[in-house]
């Protein structure tokens, strides 16, 4: 680990104490508007992912695909 303890003074520790991972629940589909992620005991998620919206993509177009692509996501997961 390297620590700045002023401005052009720099301390390494070769054996720093161990951060603690992050863990990331995998993401099982990956969309245009929406994914949708799994929880270790198996239960799933969606997330919505950020839009650009512009004078021609807007806050309602992006409403209605993301409606359109859960209803895709719910019937592949149906045929599963």
């Amino acid at each position: 680990m390297l620590t700045r303890e002023g401005r052009e003074h720099f301390t390494f520790m070769e054996e720093a104490p161990e951060r603690k991972a992050r863990k990331h629940n995998p993401c099982v589909y990956k969309g245009y508007t929406i994914n949708v992620h799994s929880k270790d005991d198996g239960t799933i998620y969606p997330t919505f992912r950020q839009p650009q919206y512009t004078r021609y993509y807007t806050f309602k177009d992006f409403c209605r695909e993301a409606a359109e692509e859960l209803l895709l996501v719910v019937s592949l997961l149906e045929e599963v």
